[in-house]
């Protein structure tokens, strides 16, 4: 879920200006905004995955699922930048 979050918040911020701007004024700069949101949104998505969570899944299983959206996000963020600025 955060990896999901991190990578839209970084492509909806460069398209949306005043997003940004709000970023980079809570905090000082966008980078340590989007940080702590992530920090945020993965403590929250733990807690309430815990919570609901009864059985307990592979961590093989997990590990793959994690690793599948590292490099769907990677290459979407990848993507967007290279789209973008070339």
């Amino acid at each position: 879920m955060t990896i999901v979050f991190i990578t839209f918040i970084t492509v909806y911020a460069e398209l949306n200006s005043v997003l940004k701007d709000f970023l980079t004024k809570l905090t000082t700069h966008h980078w340590i905004s989007k940080s702590l949101l992530a920090i945020t949104v993965f403590a929250f998505s733990y807690i309430l995955l815990d919570y609901y969570k009864e059985d307990k899944p592979d961590d093989k299983n997990i590990l793959m699922l994690v690793l599948i959206f590292v490099i769907l996000g990677t290459l979407a963020i990848l993507g967007f930048f290279v789209y973008e600025f070339f």
